[in-house]
Order: C-alpha cells, then sequence, then structure tokens
C-alpha cells in the first residue's frame, strides 16, 4: 500500500487517540519507517497536543464505531495531493468524543435533578397533609373546650361497668336546648353487625338517645335531645338499635 493511501484511511487519527486494537497497532507501527507516515503521524499528534491543553477526556471503548462513521460521513477519503488535514481530522474526532461524554454527563445530571424535585414534591405533599390533620385535631380540640367551658352544658363522665372498667365516654347536655352530644372516649370498635346505643334514663325508665359507630368518632357526635335525663348509660346492641336496653351488655353508666 502507498504511503498516502495508507495515510488517507484514518488509522493514524486513532493511533494517537488510543483507540486501535493491539492488531492494528502493530499495523501502525510496521508502517512508521516510512518518513512520509511518521511526518503524517508527527502533524497529528501535534494538533492533538493543542486539544489537550483544555483537558483530555478518556473516550468510552464502545464509541469507535460511531466516531468512525462521524468520520467517514464528515471527512472524504482521497488519494489526491489535496485531501483533508489529518489533524483536523484528529480534532474531529476528539470534537466528537467531547460532545458525546458531556451529553452523557448532561442527562446524568438532568436525571439527577428529576429525582432530586420528585422528592421535594413528595415531601412537600406530606408536609400539607400533615398541616392538615393538625388543624383538624386543633378544631376538635377546640370545639370540645368550648363546649366543656360552655355554663349552659352539664358534663356527665360515664365509666366502665363490669367486664368493660376501662371503658369511658362523655355526655354534654344543655338543660336549656336539650341538646345532647357525646364524646365515645376509650370505646372500641364493634363488628359489622352490631352498634353502640346511648340511653338517658328519665324517671326511672331508659329513653333512646340514638346510635353510633366509632367510625369518625374522633369527636363530638350529636345525638337525640333529652328532656329530663337522671342518667346516660351506653349498651352493645344489634345494628339498628333496639327498643329497650340490653343490660348485660351495658359498658358505660353515669348520672347527672
Amino acid at each position: 500500500m502507498k504511503p498516502e493511501d495508507y495515510i488517507s484511511q484514518g488509522d493514524l487519527e486513532l493511533y494517537s487517540l488510543d483507540m486501535l486494537s493491539q492488531k492494528e497497532v502493530d499495523a501502525v507501527a510496521s508502517q512508521l519507517a516510512n518518513n512520509s507516515v511518521r511526518a503524517e503521524l508527527d502533524e497529528i499528534e501535534a494538533g492533538l497536543a493543542i486539544l489537550s491543553e483544555a483537558g483530555s477526556i478518556q473516550p468510552p471503548a464502545d464509541l469507535r464505531a460511531k466516531i468512525m462513521a462521524e468520520v467517514n460521513t464528515t471527512v472524504p477519503q482521497t488519494t489526491t495531493s489535496r485531501r483533508f488535514p489529518s489533524y483536523l481530522m484528529a480534532a474531529a474526532i476528539s470534537l466528537t468524543i467531547i460532545s458525546t461524554t458531556l451529553a452523557v454527563l448532561f442527562w446524568n445530571r438532568w436525571q439527577q435533578t428529576e429525582t432530586t424535585l420528585a422528592l421535594a414534591l413528595q415531601e412537600q405533599t406530606l408536609l400539607a397533609e400533615n398541616t392538615q390533620l393538625t388543624r383538624h385535631q386543633l378544631s376538635i380540640a377546640k370545639e370540645a373546650i368550648d363546649l366543656l367551658t360552655n355554663p349552659a352544658f352539664v358534663t356527665v363522665p360515664l365509666q366502665g361497668q363490669g367486664i368493660t372498667l376501662e371503658y369511658t365516654a362523655t355526655v354534654l347536655w344543655n338543660a336549656e336546648t336539650k341538646e345532647t352530644l357525646l364524646h365515645p372516649g376509650t370505646l372500641q370498635p364493634l363488628p359489622e353487625n352490631q352498634q353502640y346505643q346511648l340511653w338517658s334514663i328519665q324517671e326511672g325508665a331508659p329513653v333512646d338517645a340514638g346510635i353510633f359507630d366509632m367510625t369518625g368518632a374522633d369527636r363530638l357526635l350529636t345525638m337525640k335531645n333529652n328532656e329530663d335525663p337522671q342518667a346516660f348509660a351506653i349498651t352493645i346492641e344489634p345494628r339498628g338499635g333496639s327498643p329497650s336496653p340490653t343490660l348485660d351488655q351495658m359498658v358505660v353508666l353515669g348520672t347527672i
């Protein structure tokens, strides 16, 4: 192969960039005895030295095929004396490596930024939910305090009975409006086929004051109005309530 033909095929540029296999390196070394080939290599390395002053980038191994395709498309091979300068070919290869590497770095940074933004939005949503929950709890507490300190309401503590001694509840009864409110306290959830039922004891007889579940019972429940109760009690009844209390299912009791 003539020296000018060998020079034009691009192996010297790849040799300078350390992107050849050992077999290809040996092939280049065998051509360096020719003065024209040696001079061409010196010219290429001088051009690369200028680029290296800005900082060198070690190219990934899998870029060779892409780079050669870029070179073949960009730099027409010719055997005439007015060929594309080899150091510019090397510069084009280096710029291709740099641009590809920067694109990969930019993509990785963008992915990291997107992940960080998603985490920040998630934390903001959680904070908003916690703030809303806290406001709800404060609203419930304020409502209870307002009623407990309202002189129009009589507070009736209900204490556990029998096997439910640990149970407590509180009734607030307004003697003027007959309004009756209930805080379920430490009552526990019941099976689906059962409900709690509040009773007011009036003139020695139980009067239905309403049924309730523990679902959403973190605030005061509005029960039926009661005219002149002397006591309140809660029993466990079949779902829908009973016309009269099941006495052996009484869980709490309190007198006014």
